[in-house]
């Protein structure tokens, strides 16, 4: 709808207006987009129609100075759902249309060669606009957060039931990974923790916090288990926010990063062994940390013939089993292990000799020492990395 150039001043300004307005509304993006960084996101050609169409909108009420109408209220509605699709916060909505508002009225004011009459006369209607427009804008924003908080709810359970039961390569993942925001050939951290900490409603504060990220994260509950999926975040960021939220007391199994949507899954098996060896009095156990003895979690009972001396020696004789941990890390070196047990290499010498009568095994050869930082391993969440 083109503006009529008649003789009423304030309707000619308008109409010279919007014979510009390509122009104007140009420069009007550039400015939004140096002054909201967020806006990048949004294509630039979308950008330039809607900024165009909302100032010829303005530049249509301002001169039959009424305020909006529904029709261009329910256009206000649908950039509104547009921006909130790019992930752009409500504030930087209301503040781009400021700076719309805030560059068209300089232009007013400069066409009209500072008229006061004029200017008095676009207040009211540009005021309406804008306090319409920003009330709209809001409701809109918490309509469209509520639905698609309660769908990425949704989204995130399925994403975790499909990569748990093994559906990676399934073209339904994939959908799912991407609505989420995830890029389904990129790297996937994951986290596990226990479910229980995260039944009072701090799973949504994590929610919330971990959005500040520059990179992707999500997080569910899965039967015992609360699970956090992250792509392109710093594995300390997460860990502490789930300890901030979650509680230090809770322990944490972390993940390897792994590339693709199997290695998502891989990940999340990763956390999860890793968190049934982290202590029980909180902390965070990495799976490159534990990776052997997390990795025979599920072969302890074929293991067990194999090593029922060796667990019974480590039970029965702790200090013993501090001297094979320290003789281990020392890689070997009985002066080394003495100086961190501050006893003399003649006493660490006769531990190991005492620990091969009580277990059968010779920890200076590679399978004594195996056999018995596995069975160490499964009787102390502490005892350290693998070998």
């Amino acid at each position: 709808m083109a503006l009529r150039q008649d003789q009423d001043p304030l309707q000619r300004l308008c109409a010279e207006l919007e014979s510009r307005l390509p122009q104007i509304s140009a420069v009007m993006v550039e400015r939004v987009r140096s002054e909201i960084p967020s806006y990048s996101q949004v294509p630039i050609e979308e950008h330039r129609r809607s900024v165009t169409g909302a100032t010829r909108e303005l530049l249509i009420t301002i001169a039959s100075e009424t305020g909006p109408t529904a029709a261009q209220m329910q256009r206000i509605q649908q950039v509104s759902r547009q921006r909130a699709y790019y992930g752009i916060p409500v504030q930087d909505v209301l503040a781009a249309f400021h700076v719309v508002v805030r560059d068209l009225w300089d232009e007013i004011r400069s066409a009209s060669g500072s008229d006061d009459a004029v200017a008095i006369r676009l207040v009211q209607p540009i005021w309406r606009w804008v306090q319409d427009m920003s009330t709209r804008v809001a409701d809109e924003y918490a309509t469209e957060a509520g639905t698609r908080q309660g769908e990425e709810v949704a989204l995130r359970q399925r994403l975790l039931e499909l990569l748990r039961s093994g559906d990676a390569a399934d073209e339904q993942t994939s959908e799912t990974a991407r609505r989420l925001g995830f890029l389904t050939d990129g790297v996937f951290q994951a986290f596990c923790a226990p479910a229980e900490a995260w039944l009072h409603g701090q799973l949504a504060l994590l929610e919330r916090s971990v959005k500040q990220s520059a990179g992707v994260v999500h997080s569910a509950l899965h039967g015992q288990l609360m699970i956090v999926l992250a792509q392109n975040v710093e594995e300390e960021a997460i860990l502490g926010r789930i300890a901030k939220l979650g509680g230090k007391e809770h322990p944490v199994g972390a993940g390897l990063p792994r590339r693709g949507l199997s290695g998502a899954e891989s990940s999340i098996v990763d956390a999860e062994r890793a968190l049934q060896l982290a202590p029980g009095s909180g902390g965070t156990r990495r799976f490159e940390d534990v990776w052997l003895r997390a990795s025979l979690l599920d072969s302890r009972e074929r293991l067990q013939p194999l090593l029922a001396p060796a667990l019974s020696a480590a039970i029965s004789h702790p200090a013993l089993v501090d001297t094979i941990v320290a003789f281990a890390r020392s890689e070997n070196n009985l002066a080394v292990a003495g100086e961190q047990l501050h006893v003399h290499a003649n006493t660490v010498a006769y531990r190991l000799n005492r620990w091969e009568e009580v277990s059968g095994l010779n920890v200076r050869s590679f399978e004594g020492m195996l056999r018995s930082m596995l069975a160490i391993g499964f009787t102390r969440s502490d005892s350290g990395p693998d070998l």
